[in-house]
């Protein structure tokens, strides 16, 4: 049998935050940020969507569309970000509407999907309900047929 001693060292350095050197990251700080799919959300769709050309197309448009928008000098393009009823409506109305815009479903997922992406740069939580929300009209409309 091997005896064990536990071993007394000294305690740890306690690392402080100066929370006065903290600053948070505004929508300036990504405006030279080039599209990449690893700043894309975590999420689940079917492979028939993702595994798509036009779902990668999409994915790329979306972010630069929305990275446009937040970078934007105007106060209402940028406050276009932050409502629950407007991010909401974005979605619904970019992957729903096919009479308006007859792209191919992968890509309308991934525009938006993109989208939501770079909103989640600068406001994790508006882009987390609009994620909520294409997911289940992705499921819905693959249900559907």
């Amino acid at each position: 049998m091997i005896e064990y001693t536990p071993r007394i060292t000294d305690a740890l350095p306690v690392l402080s935050l100066d929370t006065s050197v903290i600053t948070l990251l505004t929508p300036a700080d990504f405006e030279d940020v080039a599209y990449t799919p690893a700043l894309l959300l975590r999420a689940s769709f079917d492979a028939s969507i993702t595994s798509a050309v036009d779902y990668q197309e999409g994915c790329k448009f979306g972010f630069a569309d929305c990275l446009e928008m937040v970078v934007s000098d105007d106060p209402d393009t940028v406050k276009h970000c932050t409502s629950r009823p407007v991010v909401c409506s974005f979605v619904a109305r970019n992957l729903c509407n096919d009479e308006v815009d007859p792209s191919p479903l992968a890509w309308r997922v991934g525009f938006v999907f993109g989208w939501l992406s770079a909103l989640a740069l600068t406001n994790r939580s508006m882009a987390s309900v609009g994620l909520g929300l294409l997911t289940v009209l992705v499921n819905r409309l693959q249900e559907n047929g």
